[in-house]
């Protein structure tokens, strides 16, 4: 059986593939960067996939964060001490798949906007550009992180428009500590900022959310698209949540910077599966 994964922050999307058989899992994110050999081994052993873990003999993992050779050997010692029948183990990154998903063997540019966000010049075969990924604290603009800590930050100051103000009051409780325990004691704070995220989905009409969508976006644009001579020459392609959710937002960040949207596609784990199958 083949095991093909795709993994954000928040979360990883897991197919069980065995001829003209798909079995699907779900787990928390798996970043090696955040996650600890115990969360890994809790997350599979909580999955279906602990199921097949003895007939699974190929595995091709796709996650964020999987970009430096330490952190990758991390997961695949993981990986091989679980599926012990496992005889070849892919970890890279989530910008491949984002790649492979969006343009298979052609050339373009891919982009994640999820939890997280970054992006990458693709030539067909392998990642030949990507701007730096500066993380929830420096960078990830416009995406969920991103979103989930300017909402948080007006509320803790009282300056967002009252409807949102008393919306998340009423619903979440939070105070000043409450937040300040999650973002700078509790792991994952990436994640757990970006569970406010679909806020600015509910109230996306709104004036304030508006103008935060448009400055995140555009920002998202001028560092990580732009920034590329291939810009105006390849298709420009997303996954991620945010992407979906804010098309109509971002084909106009794009259409600002005389750019268009090639494809958008929430998740690339089909799309990795077709690939790999083919």
């Amino acid at each position: 059986m083949l095991l093909i994964a795709e993994s954000g922050s928040s979360k990883t999307q897991w197919r069980i593939v065995d001829k003209e058989t798909c079995i699907a899992a779900e787990t928390g994110g798996i970043n090696p960067f955040f996650a600890s050999e115990a969360f890994v081994l809790e997350e599979l052993n909580n999955s279906e996939l602990a199921h097949y873990k003895k007939e699974i003999n190929k595995i091709i993992f796709y996650g964020s964060g999987c970009s430096h050779a330490e952190r990758n050997n991390f997961l695949k010692t993981i990986f091989q001490g679980f599926f012990t029948e496992a005889k070849e183990i892919i970890v890279d990154h989530d910008m491949l798949a984002a790649c492979i998903a969006l343009f298979g063997k052609e050339s373009g540019i891919a982009c994640i906007i999820g939890t997280g966000s970054n992006s990458c010049v693709y030539d067909g075969k392998r990642i030949t550009q990507n701007t730096p990924a500066l993380g929830y604290v420096l960078g990830d603009e416009a995406s969920g992180a991103y979103l989930g800590k300017e909402l948080l930050k007006h509320y803790i100051y009282k300056t967002l428009p009252p409807e949102i103000q008393n919306y998340i009051w009423e619903t979440y409780r939070l105070d000043k500590e409450d937040i300040f325990e999650a973002v700078y004691k509790q792991p994952l704070p990436n994640r757990y900022l970006a569970s406010f995220a679909p806020i600015a989905s509910q109230y996306r009409q709104n004036g304030f959310i508006q103008e935060l969508l448009d400055r995140g976006l555009n920002e998202f644009v001028r560092y990580h698209i732009a920034c590329y001579p291939e810009a105006t020459k390849y298709p420009i392609g997303f996954v991620g949540s945010i992407a979906a959710v804010f098309q109509e937002e971002l084909s106009n960040a794009l259409k600002s910077h005389d750019l268009y949207i090639y494809k958008v596609d929430k998740s690339p784990i089909d799309a990795l599966v077709a690939f790999y199958t083919s």
